[in-house]
């Protein structure tokens, strides 16, 4: 629907010899354009050109409709800017289709008069009627019940426009994939949605399942196969856990990112796809990127729009509405209010799955048909075997680190935040490592000395702290 509405947009837009138009978000991002091209090194407004920065930029600050004829701005009474002048612009317009979208047109062959500009705010308005009807009829609202969630519900509607990578983050079972789909089920792309788990695959089939290959070409390769970038033609290819992909086919994913080419392997001829991708992950890829473990090149190129899911635990509307509805794996059994607010409360490290697999289990090995405080046997020793990890200290040992960066960031000393605390052995060498890198990372550098003010000591202290972790055998 919203491929199609905007499509048509463009369409009545060239009657009006309008130029260029595009839809871009109040964060500066371009979501969509057609006419003359838009260029760029990513999708923000001020790393693109070929159009007027100034006007989208005024439009973000005042958030509201900007006009500007050749000599003028009707609204602001400024003069043409300089790269429009350059365009051969003569007019320019944007309108909101909401508080969080914005249209821009402009003209290089007319100056736009009243009718005109009353026509294109008429179009704009049934444009953003037909995404608040979307919103409320196409997305289950039960998903979208928090406000951080409403910000997620406003990105994919956005997303769904263009053709751009998306990563998605967030932790284990937090419903990255649900939001894939939605993402490919808005845009309308004609061809398939596939999903491709990148950690399934040993790097030796990895590229076989990617691209395809020919018959003979490897030993075991007994019939041609088409790869999944062939069959997601025109649809959506959906990359879990991205960073499991090995660093050294991550070149050849990048070179497809870029030019949407590729070969089979064992073939000499290169084809293309048509493909939307979208990549999800429950790391934190700028730490896998400072760790030497993913290639900055490629973070940068897919993660072009981001959207990033709260775990369930910040979601109780969303664990009120899972206990409706996975009540049918109780087998009939019924939850006392109680049990009802050991669920709300409990802090879900698995989310969604975890959730399940408790319902799962309360309804096989409970035998009691009301089930009160006995829910609490079916959430404990959840992981178990080889591959197990304790879900709670996991979760303990990301607050702990969360509260020491919140306390630096009230103006407490590192001496104060983190090494009092861990001579009394409430931090460990491990927390303080990753105190330090996740300060790193959200400072991109690498040197530990860049990071001092946020550490909140003096540039004399600086050797003190570098005594202070080698002494106690601290890495980072």
């Amino acid at each position: 629907m919203l491929r199609i509405m905007s499509e048509k947009l463009w369409s009545l837009m060239r009657k009006k010899e309008v130029s260029l138009v595009m839809i871009f978000d109040d964060e500066g991002k371009i979501l969509w354009s057609r006419g003359r091209k838009v260029r760029g090194k990513s999708r923000d407004i001020n790393n693109s050109y070929g159009f007027s920065r100034t006007v989208v930029n005024k439009t973000l600050e005042q958030k509201r409709e900007v006009f500007q004829e050749k000599g003028s701005y009707i609204v602001s009474e400024d003069i043409l800017s300089g790269t429009a002048v350059n365009l051969g612009l003569k007019s320019i317009l944007t309108l909101p289709i909401s508080d969080k979208m914005f249209v821009y047109f402009d003209s290089k062959g007319k100056t736009f008069t009243k009718d005109d500009i009353e026509y294109l705010r008429g179009m704009v308005e049934i444009f953003g009627c037909a995404i608040e009807d979307l919103k409320q009829r196409e997305i289950p609202s039960v998903f979208f019940n928090n406000s951080e969630m409403q910000e997620v519900r406003e990105k994919v509607i956005k997303y769904a426009m263009e053709n751009e990578s998306v990563l998605i983050t967030g932790e284990t079972g937090v419903g990255k994939s649900f939001i894939a789909r939605e993402i490919h089920r808005l845009s309308e792309r004609g061809g398939k949605f596939i999903e491709f788990n990148c950690s399934n695959f040993p790097s030796e089939l990895f590229e076989s399942e990617l691209f395809g290959h020919k018959k003979g070409s490897f030993t075991s390769a007994f019939y041609n196969k088409k790869g999944i970038v062939e069959e997601a033609d025109n649809g959506t290819l959906f990359f879990d856990e991205v960073a499991e992909i090995p660093l050294s086919l991550q070149p050849k994913l990048l070179r497809f990112v870029e030019t949407k080419r590729y070969r089979m392997i064992g073939s000499e001829r290169e084809k293309t796809s048509d493909v939307r991708m979208i990549f999800a992950t429950n790391r934190e890829l700028e730490k896998e990127v400072w760790a030497g473990r993913f290639r900055e090149d490629l973070y940068y190129r897919i993660s072009t729009f981001i959207i990033h899911l709260p775990p369930l635990r910040e979601r109780k509307g969303m664990i009120e509405y899972l206990i409706g509805h996975y009540s049918f794996l109780l087998n009939g059994k019924k939850l006392t209010d109680s049990a009802k607010k050991i669920l709300i409360n409990h802090k879900w490290s698995g989310n969604i799955r975890e959730f399940i697999q408790v319902f799962k289990r309360a309804g096989i090995e409970l035998s009691s048909d009301e089930i009160g405080e006995e829910i609490k046997n079916c959430m404990k020793n959840h992981l178990n075997g080889k591959n197990s990890r304790d879900i709670d200290n996991y979760y303990k040992e990301e607050e702990i680190v969360k509260k020491a960066i919140k306390e630096l960031m009230s103006g407490k000393s590192f001496w104060q935040a983190i090494k009092e605390p861990f001579m009394l052995r409430d931090l460990t060498r491990e927390n303080i490592s990753m105190i330090i890198k996740t300060l790193l990372i959200k400072s991109k550098t690498n040197r530990i000395k860049d990071i001092i003010n946020k550490l909140n000591i003096k540039e004399n202290e600086y050797r003190k702290l570098l005594d202070f972790l080698s002494n106690h055998k601290i890495k980072v």
